[in-house]
């Protein structure tokens, strides 16, 4: 009996912690569509997060930035340095970076690539961010697209 107790009392606190986690990496209320239970889904079964056309979550369109491509490439290299991660490879005309960000208490790491893509005299920003380890990230990996995409406005606007 008093196991079980403990079982559920450590359940209740990992979710208490992974839905206030969720609020404070997100940008976006989590009730916010597709609703509560995706997102909590999401967060907790997807260890993978990407800009992309048409995503799952709308926070997660590509953002469009009034640049080319070239340009939001240095913006990209500028702000991953700001953000202390640790460039793999930088390829200028590929426009595309991959780095890794490393956490700071568990040292655990995270793989980025980024693609900065043309469209027409402005550019878009492909983002790709997975953690090597764990199933659900609780979000990190769409804070890590955030804080880059933040670093991005802060220069460019």
């Amino acid at each position: 009996m008093q196991t079980a107790i403990i079982v559920l009392l450590v359940i209740f606190v990992l979710l208490v912690f992974m839905y206030t986690r969720a609020f404070q990496i997100a940008e976006v209320p989590m009730k916010a569509a597709p609703g509560f239970k995706k997102r909590f889904n999401v967060y907790f079964n997807s260890h993978v997060s990407e800009t992309t056309d048409n995503p799952f979550l709308p926070e997660m369109t590509k953002p469009q930035f009034n640049t080319d491509a070239d340009n939001l490439y240095k913006v990209m290299e500028k702000g991953i340095k700001n953000l202390g991660w640790i460039i793999v490879t930088a390829d200028p005309a590929a426009r595309e970076i991959k780095a890794i960000v490393q956490t700071k208490l568990l040292k655990f790491k995270d793989d980025i690539k980024v693609i900065a893509e043309a469209d027409g005299n402005n550019s878009k920003l492909y983002a790709w961010s997975s953690s090597r380890i764990g199933i659900g990230d609780m979000g990190a990996n769409q804070k890590h697209i955030f804080d880059l995409v933040g670093q991005i406005k802060n220069e460019i606007d």
